[in-house]
């Protein structure tokens, strides 16, 4: 019941009578199962060491770009990440002031509720914080969920949307207490200024 194994443990379980006579055939989706244990169990130091030339070829980083900011990202993404080549599109809004919006994100945003309002109101009182600790980023959604009598996925969805483009991520709370103050709040009102001007352009 064990699906992954080390090279060592597997040349000490090998028996060449316990060969199944089965044609032998290439899981991608087992090999993809299996890259992403591998990437979830590295150290951050050998992660870091792995991602940064990837990153810095992709022109998402430079090689001036601080090695305590990558690490932080690494950090707080590594759970979630499938693969190294994909690792610049994963996480460039990090890096980089324009935002790619996902069509499919924001479809699935707006296909239900009223994620500008819930933009405004999050926006509004991100703005008069300066604790974006975790703790307090999940104190203060909860209340809002309750002040407005919505869920507390309304806030998640629209605010991952415009703060990464995309619909799938790291931890809300550590990807907004990564990303800072200033760069959340401006990316909220860029996507509602954005979101208004297609409105108006629509009627």
């Amino acid at each position: 019941n064990q699906e992954i194994l080390s090279t060592d443990v597997i040349i000490k379980r090998f028996e060449l009578s316990r060969i199944n006579k089965t044609n032998a055939r290439f899981d991608e989706r087992k090999l993809d199962f299996m890259n992403t244990d591998y990437l979830r169990r590295l150290p951050l130091n050998r992660l870091v060491a792995l991602a940064r030339p990837i990153l810095v070829k992709a022109e998402i980083i430079s090689d001036k770009t601080p090695i305590n900011e990558l690490k932080r990202v690494l950090l707080i993404i590594q759970e979630k990440m499938r693969s190294l080549e994909t690792l610049p599109s994963f996480i460039d809004y990090f890096f980089k002031d324009e935002i790619r919006y996902e069509a499919a994100a924001q479809k699935k945003v707006f296909k239900k509720g009223a994620p500008l309002e819930r933009l405004n109101e999050i926006g509004a009182v991100l703005a008069q914080t300066d604790d974006l600790s975790e703790k307090n980023l999940e104190t203060m959604v909860h209340d809002l969920a309750r002040q407005h009598n919505v869920s507390t996925g309304e806030y998640i969805h629209a605010t991952r949307l415009a703060v990464s483009g995309q619909s799938v991520g790291p931890g809300f709370y550590g990807l907004l207490n990564v990303l800072g103050k200033q760069r959340v709040v401006a990316r909220i009102q860029a996507f509602l200024d954005t979101a208004s001007g297609k409105e108006r352009g629509s009627s």
